[in-house]
């Protein structure tokens, strides 16, 4: 498997402001810091309330998947949480992460799993979850067991997010401290929130195709009255020319 961190973001992701997302996770990694422990069981419901609100309010993305990692590290109570957007080739870059600050950073890791193939994404497509309690102790493909390592976790969770029936990325949860034991509630709660992750995805890529259609049609309606103006231009010119002549 290769590992980079040294990402061109006008060839991957062309589309996803990386510089925004940076802007986003300074405010809420100073934001988060002393804040008031979420309880799962209490806490969910409002979580996700909170979240679906955010999206139906707002048309940015980068912003949104930034809250929302924040929001999910300090719900679990887990060393970092980030999101991994697929590229066609089936690499990936980590585009999302709120970590803690004793935890290694990845944001911007672009990641090519040899191990990776279309049927893997087509079972992530499908809704499959993928949980490892302990990373020493799981019997991992040895690339992706490398890679985990690599990234220090001790115990991950893994949803995907599918928008417009498409496998756009994954939302994942690493803990770093120690193995852990996921919840049949934080399972839940993080399949909930790829739905919802899925959601704001669909709505930022439909308002950009609205966007770029609306340039288009701009363009054609400016080129026209181009045409026009230079058509009424000839025809005044024309007229002038043949009233001269008539005169002559």
């Amino acid at each position: 498997m290769r590992i980079e961190n040294n990402f061109e973001q006008e060839k991957f992701l062309p589309d996803f402001n990386f510089e925004k997302v940076k802007t986003a996770r300074l405010q809420t990694d100073h934001t988060d810091r002393g804040s008031v422990s979420f309880s799962v069981g209490t806490q969910t419901e409002n979580l996700l309330a909170a979240i679906a609100l955010r999206i139906r309010q707002s048309l940015d993305l980068e912003v949104i998947l930034q809250q929302t990692v924040a929001e999910v590290r300090q719900f679990l109570q887990t060393d970092r949480v980030v999101i991994y957007r697929f590229e066609p080739d089936l690499s990936g870059v980590i585009v999302v992460e709120s970590v803690t600050e004793k935890t290694q950073s990845v944001f911007g890791y672009r990641l090519h799993d040899p191990c990776f193939t279309a049927q893997h994404l087509e079972r992530y497509k499908q809704g499959q979850i993928h949980v490892v309690e302990d990373v020493e102790q799981a019997e991992l493909v040895t690339c992706y067991g490398d890679v985990l390592k690599k990234f220090g976790v001790k115990a991950n969770l893994v949803v995907p997010i599918v928008a417009n029936d498409q496998l756009w990325g994954l939302l994942i949860a690493h803990h770093c401290r120690a193995p852990r034991r996921w919840q049949v509630a934080e399972v839940d709660l993080l399949k909930q929130l790829a739905i919802q992750v899925g959601i704001a995805v669909q709505q930022a890529e439909l308002y950009d195709q609205v966007q770029s259609l609306n340039v288009y049609l701009e363009q054609k309606v400016n080129q026209r009255t181009a045409r026009l103006q230079r058509s009424i231009q000839f025809e005044t010119l024309t007229h002038k020319v043949m009233k001269k002549c008539e005169i002559a």
